[in-house]
């Protein structure tokens, strides 16, 4: 399920991309030819899941700065190295370039991340604790 509710939640959100770009509403298309490596970072990140001990606050914060970081930092290299986005030169400036193209997606990508990790470790917390009170009773 760790790995399943990502990869669906993305193909889902690309889907009704797809719909909107097919239907002139959007310039931006669901579904291109170099999508697979955001699902392979998608699934590579989820792994970083199993590391955190959902008890530590300060492990569930670290890993919810550290995952989308390195996701920004890797996706905007697969960018960089690929050509695509505003096809800066292979050069150190124009991989910096393309970070900063990124960049205002990053914050955002930081705060979602904080805000579901509370939702779902919290969640996690809630349900195992009401659990073992239950089995207490």
């Amino acid at each position: 399920m760790a790995f399943l509710m990502p990869l669906l939640s993305m193909f889902i959100s690309d889907g009704l991309y797809q719909l909107l770009y097919i239907n002139g509403l959007s310039d931006i298309s669901g579904f291109y030819s170099g999508q697979w490596k955001n699902y392979a970072l998608i699934v590579g990140l989820t792994s970083i899941g199993f590391l955190v001990n959902p008890r530590k606050i300060a492990a569930i914060a670290g890993a919810s700065l550290a995952t989308p970081t390195i996701y920004f930092i890797l996706s905007n290299g697969m960018v960089w190295l690929g050509g695509g986005g505003w096809h800066r030169p292979k050069t150190m400036e124009g991989l910096m370039m393309t970070y900063a193209d990124g960049l205002p997606f990053y914050p955002n990508s930081i705060y979602a991340t904080i805000l579901f990790s509370a939702v779902f470790f919290g969640s996690w917390f809630l349900v195992n604790r009401k659990s073992s009170d239950f089995n207490m009773a």
